[in-house]
Parts: C-alpha cells; structure tokens; sequence
C-alpha cells in the first residue's frame, strides 16, 4: 500500500473526511541506500514541504508533512515509518498536564503565595486570544530567562518550566539572578495539541535573524505572528544574559548557530557552558551539540536572541517522548531540575553598567568585546556576560557618545564589575516630522531639520539598522520594515537618540487621554495588562528614565510624575504593557497622535490574505496629529496601534508595585 492511501485510511478514523487535505501525519524518515549521508538527506527533507522534526535516535530524521509530502519521500528512495497519523496528540485526557487555562490559574498561584519573590505579567496575546504569561522570580543582579512550548505538541516543556519556577521560588536561599518564564509561548498550539499556532505557523521558525521563507510554515515574514512579538518586546526592555528554551522530541542541548556550520564567536565557551549543564543532567545519555551540526533551521529563538542581543541562548530537548506518561514526565523533569537550576544561578564573568558622564543616567549601549560577538545594555543601563578567563578589552559604544574601552582581567569562578561613562559627542537636539510613524507597508516622507545630505540612518541596540534614501531634509521611511518602538537617528551633523517612534500593528490596546494631576500622571485607556512599565524621554540625551506605575487597571495607569521635574522639553512617555509599546509626545505642550482604527475595522489578521499586515491611512481611519494643553486639561488621544488584552491586579500587587518600579529605577 502507498504511504499517502495507507494514511488517508487512517485518517478516516481520526477526523472527518473534510480534514483528511490538511491532515499532518508526524513520520520517520531514513536514509535509503541511494542516500547514504545524514546532512544529504537533511538537504533532501529542505526541499520538501514539510516540517523537520529533529534527527531521531540513531539515523534519520522525524518529520510532519501531508500525505503527498511524505509519499515524494517515497519516490526519491527514503525509508518513510508512519509514526502518528495526526501530529497533534491525542484526544484523550493527559491528567499530568495543564491546558493554557490551569497552567495561568497555577502561574497566579505562585505569584499569589510568592509575593515578596515573584511577579505575575501579561506579555501580550495569541492569535485566538489567550494571554501570554510570564513569571519574574528575583529581582537578581543580572537577568535570564526560559521560553517553553514554542511547539504545542511538545507538552513537557511546559510543565518542566512550571516545576522550574515552582522549584525556585521554594529553594533557599534566594536567586542571585532575575529569572523570567515563560512555560506556554504557544498557549492556542497546546489547547489544540499542534506544534502551530493558530494561524498554522511554526513560531520557532519565525524569528527575525536568518528567517526564511523556505523554512516550512514560517509566517509571512519575520515577527508576523503576535507570540514571538510578545517575546521581542519582552528582550527588549529586559536584556537577558542567558536563556534557555525547553522543547521535545531528543534528549540533548543544543548551541548557536543553528543557520550555518560556521561557529560563532563564542563556540568554546558556548560548548562550555552547555559541557557543565550535561555534567549535572541525570538523564543517560544526553548531550551537547551545535545547532547546524544537528540539523539546520532559520528564523529560531536561539539563534535571534543571540544574533541581535548577545544572549547565550540554548535549546534544551528535555525528552524523547513529547508528552510522556505521568511518572515519565516527573522523571524527566528530575533528571534536568538540578542543571536547569544551576544554569540559571551560574554567575557572569562581567557584570557592568552604562551612564552618561554628564548626569550619571542609564544608556542602552552596545558592549563588545574585541574579535568577540556584541551584546547589549538595558534601559537601566544594566549588562551581564559570560567570557572565558584571561585579559577582555570590552568597549561600550552608541551613537551620539564617544566610544569608550577597557581592560579588564577575568579570573576562573569571579565575577568582575566595570562600570562605563560615556561622554556625548555629536549629539543634535532635532524632532524629525512626524515624530511617531505609525506601522504600515507603504514608504513615508521623513522631515528632519537642517540635514540636507546623508547617510541617514535608524538604529535601536540589539535590533537590526536602516539607511534613508533622501536629501534636503526629505527622507524616505518604510515603516514594515522596523519594530515598534523608540529609534535614534543618526546623520552626518550628529545623532538624535530616540527622536522616532514606530506605531504597532492592532488597536487592542491604546492610550485615549493622559492627565498630569498633582504628583500623578493618568493614562487613560484600554486593554492595559498587568506588569505594566512606563519611561520619560526628554533632554539631556533622550534616556530612558524609569517611572513607578503606582497603579494599574485594564483602562487606567497611575504614573508617579516626579520625572517631569528632571527632564527638559520636550518630554515624551514611553509605556510597555500587554505586549504593546504606546508612545505619547511631548507631554507637557501637546500630543503627537497616531489615532488607532475604529473599534469595528477588521483586525489585520483576519484579512483575505490570512496575514498580518499593515494598512494605509485611509483604511485605518487615521487622524492625524493633535493638540491638547497639559496641566489638570487632559491631552488629546495619543495611541500606539498594538496588540493584546486587558488583566485585573491581582493580590497584593500594589505592594509589588510599588518594589519593582524602585528596583527599576535604579
């Protein structure tokens, strides 16, 4: 019988008829005696369509494709094993495990009985809605994190990263580190028991480094999808130093890069690392590996963190199986406690900061080591690294300041401090016009006041830059092809840091007026989520000043409004929450807007073409720009469009509050 008959019949007893099309059976493939290496029948499975599982024990890879996909692997000479008919797992009730819903209601738990350790916070939304949670367990030194069911047929990630969190906030003493997890990336995938989200892309195929549209199920571009968004914003206010992210299906650890044979600057020390996480895995016959070496793919988790921001991150395949029984899974999560834990406590060889020489505030820099890979500081101006021992010349750099080096020796098992300040150097007070752009496929005029020539560039630390194409003031912008947020603008007369904001893709969550009241700051809105950040932006130096949110509702934030007293005209608000990035310019005078689309405009990811994209001005019904006074008047309409869902405080969060927005400040 042919695969793909053989597979339709079994179908049969799996869904109805109008399902068998898009069915996607998980199979093993092996090399036939016409294909006799493992990286040509890794080149073989790259053209097909079909998502590669990993290498299986032993030779071969695991796979899921349709029918015809794996029939074509028939016709070329491979060894095709069906192994499930239907990826997904199975119907039946899996006890052992948490639906999107019991893993948030158990992630609350925890915040609730851990208040002085832990804080529960809305990272953004999925496709179908459900939010994405994240618990921060320290407020440590330096910051890593662990990302868990990318894949949502992988169901022991999940749990183990629970078990995880459950594990630190009960062991004594206390993290050195700040810890933040993740346990469901892809909570719609584990509701519906499919390695895709709801929107049939593979998200650990649909980040922005190396991404690929050759890669099987990879979304429409980099960052089309609002989970691995939620993550990028998340990285991009809270630099992690390390990271790992839990998945299913072998039983190693694997290392940047996974794009390419070609080692990264830090091969030695990457294996290292990974080398004293096997030594404390429990689990026979674990490993280590570089990621190419394994098998390739593009546009991963691992790979993006470290590519744009330095974090030595690492991809833990915690089990052969995807969701063992009940006393498997506990083993499983036994044999890597111990290691996962020391990972997360291991101190950084570097700990360091980055301030303005002039003020002492925080700059979000770029660090680099000499013939090394960059990472990044912090809006707090924080950074933490692992190097291997011996002399490091580290240099600190950004545009607007003059470089700075230096020497530094690093012992074995210490940890050594340096501290950076930075002195400005071409730096020009200009707002470019408009100064928030919102999100949108089409080419926009950029004014920017008295720079006739280029090159004129957009940067952000950690994130990829643009050259201008334009003169005599004029230059032209695409809005796509950048992420949300504050970016700095560099030119030949000098750089003007965070003079630009990029708008975001949705309107569920928006700023509708904003009131300085007394010694508070009131941002009415919608859709605000728990965890909420809020920064000042205003001369000297545009940097990044932390705001305490003193309270938070769905449709209200309560800013602490001292900041206004530190910082020159024009001050801009810069607020993080539920995965949107909300921007309102020049508080004190008047609002720059970037209206957001009426609440019954088609979300765009609902469009005919399945994808989400940005639309022009007429579509979205915008409104230009507005004014308001400040003062007790409230400030006209000032929105980011941004993706995601509203959450009441819960328990105690006010007290929580109140320490992390001190612990943020300084």
């Amino acid at each position: 019988m042919k695969l793909a008959s053989g597979l339709l019949l079994l179908a049969g007893a799996c869904g109805p008829p109008s399902e068998q099309g898009t069915l996607m059976a998980e199979a093993l493939v092996t090399a036939a005696p016409v294909v006799s290496e493992q990286l040509e029948l890794a080149r073989a499975l790259r053209d097909e369509q079909l998502s590669v599982d990993g290498p299986a024990p032993g030779s071969g890879f695991r796979v899921i494709g349709s029918a015809d996909a794996l029939e074509r692997l028939e016709r070329r000479g491979l060894r095709v094993r069906l192994l499930r008919p239907d990826h997904r797992r199975p119907p039946a009730p899996l006890p052992a495990y948490h639906d999107p819903e019991e893993l948030n209601e158990a992630l609350a738990a925890l915040a609730a009985t851990w208040p002085e350790r832990s804080e529960l916070v809305e990272l953004g939304q999925s496709v179908e809605g459900r939010p994405l949670w994240a618990l921060r367990i320290g407020q440590g030194d330096w910051r890593v994190r662990v990302l868990a069911a990318h894949h949502g047929d992988e169901l022991v990630a999940g749990e183990a990263a629970l078990a995880l969190a459950e594990q630190l906030l009960e062991q004594e003493p206390e993290l050195s580190a700040e810890v933040w997890i993740v346990p469901q990336v892809n909570p719609d995938g584990v509701a519906r028991g499919s390695r895709y989200n709801a929107r049939d892309v593979d998200l650990n195929r649909n980040y922005g480094f190396q991404w690929s549209d050759a890669e099987f199920r990879s979304g429409d571009e980099a960052f089309s999808e609002p989970e691995t968004r939620a993550v990028r914003v998340l990285s991009g206010y809270r630099p992690f130093a390390s990271g790992l992210s839990l998945h299913a299906g072998a039983e190693l650890l694997c290392y940047v890069w996974n794009w390419t044979t070609v080692d990264s600057l830090d091969e030695s020390l990457l294996l290292d690392l990974g080398e004293a996480y096997r030594e404390r895995c429990s689990l026979p016959g674990f490993s280590v590996v570089n990621g190419a070496a394994w098998y390739f793919t593009q546009g991963d988790s691992t790979d993006w963190s470290y590519g744009r921001r330095g974090t030595l991150d690492y991809t833990l395949e915690l089990s052969l199986d995807k969701s063992p029984s009940a006393d498997e899974l506990q083993v499983v999560i036994e044999h890597h406690m111990d290691a996962m834990v020391a990972f997360l406590e291991q101190a950084p060889a570097v700990l360091g900061t980055v301030r303005a020489a002039a003020d002492g505030r925080a700059l979000e820099a770029w660090i680099s080591p000499v013939d090394g890979w960059p990472s990044v500081s912090g809006p707090d101006g924080s950074f933490a690294r692992w190097f291997e021992p011996g002399t490091l010349t580290l240099q600190a750099s950004l545009p607007g300041y003059a470089a700075q080096e230096q020497q530094i020796e690093l012992v074995a098992g210490e940890t050594t401090r340096v501290e950076f300040l930075l002195e400005v150097d071409a730096q020009i007070q200009v707002r470019p016009t408009p100064g928030i752009v919102p999100w949108g496929s089409e080419p926009r005029e950029l004014e920017l006041p008295g720079i006739s020539e280029g090159p004129v560039s957009l940067w952000r630390p950690g994130y990829e830059s643009f050259l201008l194409e334009g003169s005599d003031e004029v230059f032209s912008i695409t809005p796509s092809d950048l992420a949300p947020g504050p970016w700095g603008v560099a030119t030949p007369q000098g750089a003007m840091p965070r003079a630009l904001f990029i708008g975001e893709r949705s309107d569920r969550v928006s700023v509708q007026e904003v009131t300085i009241k007394g010694d508070a700051v009131l941002v009415g809105g919608q859709g605000f989520g728990q965890g909420s950040r809020a920064w000042a932006l205003g001369w000297p130096g545009r940097t990044m000043l932390a705001v305490p949110v003193l309270g938070e509702h769905s449709q209200q934030l309560q800013l602490d409004a001292s900041f206004l007293e530190e910082l020159e005209d024009p001050v801009d608000l810069l607020l993080v929450s539920a995965g949107a990035q909300l921007a309102v310019l020049d508080l004190r005078e008047q609002a720059l807007v970037d209206t957001a689309a009426p609440a019954d405009t088609q979300p765009p990811w609902l469009d005919s073409g399945g994808a989400e994209s940005g639309t022009d001005d007429s579509e979205r019904g915008r409104g230009g720009c507005g004014c308001a006074g400040a003062g007790e008047r409230g400030l006209a309409p000032a929105v980011f469009l941004v993706t995601l869902a509203s959450a009441l405080l819960t328990a105690g969060r006010r007290r929580n509050l109140e320490r992390r927005s001190l612990s943020d400040a300084q």
